[in-house]
Order: structure tokens, then sequence, then C-alpha cells
């Protein structure tokens, strides 16, 4: 089905060659009606920043992980500069007295793997290791899906973009003509009772 999905948004955008490189908040905002949500790497607090995924993961965000062109060292390592990956799950577990961070992600092309420490044929899977991690497919083959420490992650990737499912959800759309978006406009928002509020301002894409 994401083949499914993807020929869709191909067809809506013009093309595959539109879609390239696309920010994962436009399609998170074109196939869904939560709130997406970015966060810079290099501009959180570590700390802060392995809390927030981890808790999105616990409640079943959607989320990814891009590298940003100009991210030298890749070749190297087996990611690819310009290019979103699924962030699947991130893993926080004792091995010994050790606190060991591991995320998993996969590469949407199906192949293309980090071949560094964690990776599929990392000295690091230890029979303690693996019993830690319970979720490691002793599988090595090249099918895009690997794992990565948080220190090697917020080294090589650029931005995590979270999609946060809201249940119950009400939606409403207001839309604001051309001219009139080239003004000042205010919109008064009233809440009826106790929730969250999501705020999204969109305009039209490039592509």
């Amino acid at each position: 089905w994401p083949l499914f999905l993807e020929k869709a948004w191909a067809k809506v955008n013009g093309g595959y060659a539109n879609i390239i490189a696309g920010d994962p908040r436009d399609v998170f905002q074109a196939f869904t009606p939560f709130a997406a949500v970015p966060i810079e790497i290099a501009k959180e607090n570590k700390k802060t920043l392995w809390e927030n995924i981890r808790d999105a993961d616990a409640y079943n965000c959607i989320m990814t992980a891009s590298i940003d062109e100009g991210v030298s060292g890749l070749v190297q390592v087996g990611l690819l500069a310009n290019h979103t990956f699924s962030l699947v799950s991130a893993f926080e577990r004792k091995i010994g007295e050790e606190t060991v961070h591991l995320m998993k992600l996969r590469n949407p092309l199906g192949e293309g793997e980090w071949i560094g420490d964690w990776s599929d044929k990392s000295a690091k899977w230890t029979e303690e290791a693996k019993t830690a991690f319970p979720e490691f497919d002793v599988n090595t083959k090249n099918d895009g899906i690997f794992w990565i420490s948080y220190e090697d992650f917020i080294k090589y990737f650029s931005t995590v973009c979270l999609c946060v499912p809201v249940k119950p959800l009400c939606t409403s759309t207001y839309k604001v003509d051309e001219e009139k978006a080239k003004g000042f406009n205010v919109i008064k928002l009233k809440m009826l009772g106790d929730g969250v509020l999501n705020v999204d301002v969109k305009k039209p894409s490039y592509r």
C-alpha cells in the first residue's frame, strides 16, 4: 500500500520528479489531519530531544528523520544526503551496567543502510546485546532497515519530524483568498471546552 500512496502523491504533484527530496510535513498534512512538528537536531538539547523521540514513539507518532545536503562523511557510513528515512522506534535498555540508546530506522528505498556501530553485522551485537534488544532481527540482508546509536544519529541526521495523532479530533479550515492574504488578517478562535488546539498555516506549494 505505501506504493499506492506514493503514486497518488506523485500524481497530485505532477509527476515523480516533483516529489524527490520533499518535506515530510507536506505529506503528513496532506494524508492526515494531524499536526506535523519539525525538530532541528542541532538546535535541541540532546537529552530533551531523546526524551521527546522516546515519548513520541510510545505515543505511536509517525516519525521521520532527514539528512540535509552538505553533511560530510555519509558515503563511508552508508547514509544519503538530502534524504528522509522512516524513524521506526527508539529504545533505552541496559547492557550490563551501561544504558544504551538505540534507534531503528528504515530507508524507504528498501536498500542502503548505516554500516557503523550497531549495524546488521556490527560486533556490538553480542549475545547479551541481543537479549537486551530482542527486537533486533539477526537477518543481515540489505533491506534498508538498520539500527544506530543515538550518539551517531545526532551526529549525521539533521531533522526529526513528528506527526502527532490526536483522538477525538475536530477540524476546521479557513481559506484566505490570494488578495486578502497580501494584507494583515486576524482570525478569532474560540475553544468551547478543554482540549488541545493545533493551528497549521499552509501556503500553496511551489510543486
